[in-house]
């Protein structure tokens, strides 16, 4: 309540995203579209921070052409390299529509730099789905030996995908 007042009379792209963080944490993503596009704008045409709220909205509702519309409008933005889980995104919206080489090419570069481990998560579930079991098992073994050697704080952040990793090894999904 408090946000949505404070766009009704501070109408700022600040207050905009602010209330579309929260539309987003409820699940309410046509509020999200409904709250973010009519920002996109004059100087904002471009934003990246109000193309990435849209995309990922467009993405949860099922909708990939659009949210790939957002992607790359960021993706074509000369000042603003996508980040990280931008570019996950796009492998996702990818997979989705069936560009398994695409999401694969995305997902192959992105491992190599995403901090975290969802990526190689993604990776291997994308590899069992191309049927290459053995490349998907080995992500999934580098995972959990990572694990183990990793430091506490990591694993305890990483918990969720290590435990996926662990899941899939030992044959549960």
């Amino acid at each position: 309540r408090d946000a949505k007042y404070a766009l009704e009379t501070t109408p700022t792209i600040a207050s905009r995203l602010n209330l579309a963080q929260i539309c987003m944490a409820r699940g309410d993503y046509d509020e999200v579209i409904a709250v973010l596009e009519p920002a996109l704008t004059g100087q904002f045409s471009q934003d990246p921070s109000l193309l990435e709220g849209l995309a990922f909205a467009h993405f949860y509702k099922r909708d990939y052409k659009s949210a790939m519309g957002y992607i790359q409008r960021i993706y074509a933005h000369e000042d603003v390299k996508p980040k990280d889980y931008v570019r996950l995104l796009r492998a996702q919206v990818l997979e989705e529509t069936g560009d398994l080489d695409g999401a694969l090419a995305e997902l192959t570069d992105l491992v190599k730099f995403f901090s975290g481990e969802q990526a190689r998560i993604e990776l291997a579930a994308l590899y069992e789905k191309m049927r290459n079991h053995e490349k998907a098992q080995e992500i999934y073994v580098d995972i959990v030996n990572r694990a183990k050697r990793a430091p506490s704080y990591y694993r305890e952040r990483e918990k969720e995908w290590i435990s996926v990793a662990e899941q899939r090894l030992s044959g549960r999904s």
